[in-house]
């Protein structure tokens, strides 16, 4: 204690300035050390840092230390001369399917001769993905993602080693993302699927997925948006042999030449079944409300003898608790309808 409080005010000041002399004079011996560690005297810029195989960019040269105006550049990839000539600043590079590329360029300027190199290994990603909602068994399509429902997303990299070996699922970093935002819950190692809540009403999600190396040598992504989807109603015919024609959707104009028949209706991309008890099916039949079907609410049958030649029927659907649910449909029906031909089940719709 001593010690510490017996050097005055005076002497600190003086102890300071000599430090910050020794400082001043010893700063030009740091000052030799190459400025190239810091900051190259080339840089290689590309179009995209992570292109995909079977692609093009396009590359630059740029220098801070070196007057381009009067230089000559000469570009190769893996080792094959590519382009050269004065003030040649920019290449084409075409990708094939090589795992790696290594792009060189030389430059000569009256500075001297300089050059620099980059490595990059194409990669690519893919998303599939559908949502979980209601199609029926005979639909080719995708399942749409509608308000309230979910997206099962899945990335299908190919991202190789430099030795052409494709890197196992597994063991490549996976990071998913939603509007920009980060999915932690579905990020990480071997983590290739993904659950995702589907848009809001009217709405549109940006889905991205980036795939690495774990030595982050190679890197793909990916960006898909899916919009949101109203759930449609589709119309089918019950035929008393062959059962729902659901290889005949019924149009907004239906051709009937019997005076009976029974239809059914399905919900297309609702977050559910036909058969959810919490489902809401209110049917009308030329503006008259007709009760649901308890065991079968999403089928309804008419006879033309009771309800004349025609039937405007409207279904509304909704449900208990999914409020986005509001679905809407319209069918004209024309019975004993002359020159309709022979029933055939498996023929288009009359619309």
């Amino acid at each position: 204690r001593f010690l510490q409080n017996s050097i005055t005010p005076p002497a600190r000041s003086m102890r300071l300035t000599l430090l910050l002399v020794f400082l001043f004079f010893a700063l030009p011996a740091y000052a030799q050390t190459p400025l190239n560690n810091f900051f190259p005297a080339l840089t290689i810029e590309l179009s995209n840092d992570f292109p995909r195989p079977n692609s093009t960019i396009e590359a630059q040269v740029t220098s801070n230390t070196r007057d381009r105006t009067r230089s000559e550049s000469a570009w190769y990839v893996n080792n094959e001369p590519l382009t050269e000539g004065e003030g040649r600043d920019q290449a084409t590079i075409s990708i094939g399917s090589e795992p790696e590329l290594r792009i060189v360029v030389v430059v000569e300027s009256p500075e001297g001769s300089t050059s620099e190199e980059r490595v990059i290994r194409p990669a690519s990603v893919d998303i599939l993905w559908e949502a979980n909602t209601y199609t029926h068994p005979l639909y080719k399509g995708r399942r749409l993602a509608s308000p309230g429902s979910t997206i099962e997303a899945e990335a299908r990299p190919r991202i190789l080693d430099k030795n052409g070996k494709q890197i196992p699922i597994k063991d490549i970093i996976f990071t998913w993302r939603k509007n920009d935002a980060l999915i932690k819950n579905a990020s990480g190692r071997g983590r290739y699927q993904a659950t995702i809540p589907a848009p809001q009403l009217f709405g549109t999600d940006s889905i991205s997925v980036e795939a690495s190396s774990l030595d982050e040598s190679s890197i793909a992504r990916s960006t898909l948006e899916i919009p949101s989807t109203d759930p449609t109603l589709a119309l089918y015919r019950i035929d008393p042999l062959y059962g729902i024609l659901f290889q005949n959707q019924l149009g907004n104009s239906v051709l009937i030449g019997d005076s009976e028949a029974s239809f059914t209706a399905f919900p297309f991309f609702s977050a559910s079944s036909p058969f959810d008890p919490l489902l809401k099916y209110e049917w009308k039949v030329n503006g008259v409300r007709v009760p649901a079907a308890v065991d079968e609410p999403n089928a309804i049958t008419l006879n033309a003898d009771s309800g004349g030649e025609s039937a405007r029927i409207e279904l509304d659907l909704g449900h208990a608790t999914n409020f986005f649910l509001d679905a809407r449909g319209v069918w004209n029906v024309i019975f004993n309808a002359v020159n309709t031909g022979p029933f055939n089940p498996f023929g288009a719709a009359n619309q």
